[in-house]
């Protein structure tokens, strides 16, 4: 199982453009966050738990965890945020957000299209929106402009003063371009 792991910096803009505002100064001094394409979480949930007690970060963002309905997917002192496949095999996404963080699922950008998951978390004065999306390689168009969409009203979510942040993870598989040379 790879993982990218990354401890969230805070970005304060300002008229000149922007800077990074050091952990002293921010609200927020550390939030680690983990992502990674499972290619089934259902079958690696022992390792996976085994790393989020040596690693301990606050946020977990999976896609491809392979998840049905009666999949054991709980993580103790971590609250789930997830969208199963519907139908097929694969796919599927998660955010696992730790307990002592103060988190919600954004229901406004939870659509039957596609598959991804919002939620939302309050550090001291930060409210940051999180989403997770996976796009397939047999996606069709409408789907994927419908994620693309989605980004889209997060952004402007953040850009009204909902929240101060925004995270997006996700797996966007987009089918080859054969280029001619004629």
């Amino acid at each position: 199982m790879g993982f990218i792991d990354m401890v969230y910096t805070k970005i304060k803009r300002n008229t000149t453009g922007t800077h990074h505002v050091s952990p002293a100064h921010s609200p927020i001094t550390k939030l680690s966050c983990l992502y990674f394409n499972a290619t089934s979480l259902v079958n690696k949930m022992s390792e996976f738990k085994t790393t989020l007690c040596t690693l301990d970060p606050e946020i977990v963002v999976v896609s491809e965890t392979w998840f049905k309905e009666d999949s054991l997917m709980e993580v103790e002192n971590y609250t789930l945020y997830k969208k199963v496949r519907n139908s097929g095999n694969g796919g599927g996404v998660a955010i696992y957000i730790k307990n002592s963080i103060k988190s919600i699922e954004i229901a406004s950008l939870r659509t039957q299209l596609g598959e991804q998951v919002w939620c939302s978390i309050i550090v001291g004065k930060e409210k940051i929106l999180i989403g997770c999306q996976y796009r397939s390689t047999n996606t069709d168009r409408l789907v994927s402009n419908h994620l693309t969409r989605l980004i889209t009203t997060a952004k402007n979510l953040v850009d009204s003063k909902k929240f101060t942040d925004l995270l997006v993870f996700g797996d966007y598989y987009f089918p080859q371009i054969k280029w001619s040379s004629t």
